[in-house]
């Protein structure tokens, strides 16, 4: 059902509004072609109302890059129209901080939104890093919120805070409406004139090599037995101690079903796969993957 807001500049949020806000208060920022993907849209009503969305003052778009899409930012009041609201001083305060664009960052949070879109489109839940410090870190959890260390991984005692991960995965979420028991999926690849939606079992069928994979080869999962499972996605490299120090506390950790670490650089890969023999962290615990610029202006983020 469409919904008011309460800025001064009114508008009647519809119910993809309310998507769009809610995913860009989670995970800080995202692209027109990634908000396209995770709502089955083309991109022209896409553009519609993000352009209708920054006009009544919910989000403002950041250019980053010359011909790449903008960055889709949410202000203050896009965050609290998303209901993160800090109710202070009589006042509704947006309950997650508002995102401050920083050009080293892009392309980390970037990568982060396509996985999570791709994760979600599998039929999983998915929870960002900006989630898990709202939950964990400043006790913002709901009476039902049962569980304190159910989404962070751990708390560091070198740390000031919990140790959080940059994306948590809870697989075959029920309520997530393209879980493998939904109907009416629809298969599809780079298709912009289709809403698209990924079944991890679908073939793919790359149209430049012809080669056949499947989106779970894409994005995998390990094992879960219903526990959340931490995504990691690195980018620069790190001191090896570095790494040994991550996979050992992620080995030790026992409310997570274990680690996925994306990275499109080699040499990277080879550090976490040795970390992973250092510190007796098994395949079921452990995985690394590449990340795939797959969609359409994702090279140029890495």
């Amino acid at each position: 059902m469409p919904r008011k807001s309460s800025a001064a500049h009114q508008v009647t949020l519809t119910d993809d509004d309310m998507a769009i806000l809610d995913w860009i208060a989670r995970f800080s920022y995202m692209t027109s072609p990634q908000i396209a993907r995770v709502l089955g849209r083309s991109l022209r009503p896409i553009y519609t109302r993000i352009t209708k969305l920054e006009e009544a003052g919910l989000l403002r778009k950041v250019a980053w890059m010359i011909h790449r899409p903008s960055l889709i930012v949410p202000t203050s009041r896009g965050i609290t129209a998303a209901g993160y609201v800090n109710h202070q001083d009589g006042r509704n305060r947006p309950d997650l901080a508002v995102p401050q664009v920083k050009p080293s960052m892009v392309p980390h949070t970037i990568w982060i939104s396509d996985l999570a879109v791709t994760y979600y489109l599998m039929g999983h839940r998915v929870i960002s890093e900006r989630e898990i410090s709202r939950l964990e870190v400043r006790g913002r959890r709901p009476e039902d919120y049962l569980h304190p260390l159910q989404y962070a991984a751990w708390h560091d005692p070198d740390r000031a805070a919990p140790y959080v991960p940059d994306l948590v995965v809870v697989p075959n979420d029920p309520a997530n409406p393209y879980g493998a028991h939904q109907p009416n999926r629809r298969p599809g690849f780079l298709s912009p004139q289709e809403p698209f939606t990924t079944l991890s079992s679908e073939p793919i069928v790359d149209p430049d090599t012809d080669y056949t994979y499947t989106w779970a080869d894409i994005v995998p999962l390990i094992p879960s037995a219903g526990l959340p499972v931490a995504i990691e996605v690195e980018l620069s490299q790190k001191p090896y101690r570095n790494y040994l120090d991550l996979v050992t506390k992620y080995q030790r950790t026992g409310h997570l079903a274990g680690t996925v670490w994306f990275t499109h650089k080699p040499s990277i890969a080879n550090a976490l796969t040795r970390a992973a023999t250092d510190a007796g962290s098994t395949d079921d615990r452990h995985r690394v993957a590449e990340l795939v610029p797959w969609q359409e202006g994702m090279e140029a983020v890495l």
